[in-house]
């Protein structure tokens, strides 16, 4: 799978569960943090957005309880679109 379908696959589900919730369409793109970039997305939209992705991807990850937080020099932080994207591309060679 190519990283350009996976970002556009990762933006639909995060416009699906915007729809979902009830919230007004936002611009997504691959710089977009979810976390802090979406109205309403919080730590629990990410983990929903992360059993959406995994299911979509196929992936057998039981560990993983949110795609969209990492780290920068060892510092918590919100991941972008990208980077999300990047993550799964990761777990799906991995397996």
């Amino acid at each position: 799978m190519e990283r350009k379908d996976v970002v556009k696959k990762l933006i639909t589900i995060l416009m699906e569960l915007q729809s979902e919730a009830g919230d007004d369409a936002e611009i997504i793109n691959e710089s977009t943090r979810p976390i802090g970039g979406i109205k309403c997305f919080d730590s629990l939209r990410g983990v929903c957005a992360t059993v959406k992705c995994l299911e979509e991807f196929n992936i057998d990850e039981e560990k993983i309880v949110s795609l969209f937080e990492g780290k920068h020099n060892e510092i918590p932080c919100a991941l972008t679109v990208g980077e999300v994207a990047d993550k799964i591309l990761a777990m799906i060679k991995k397996e």
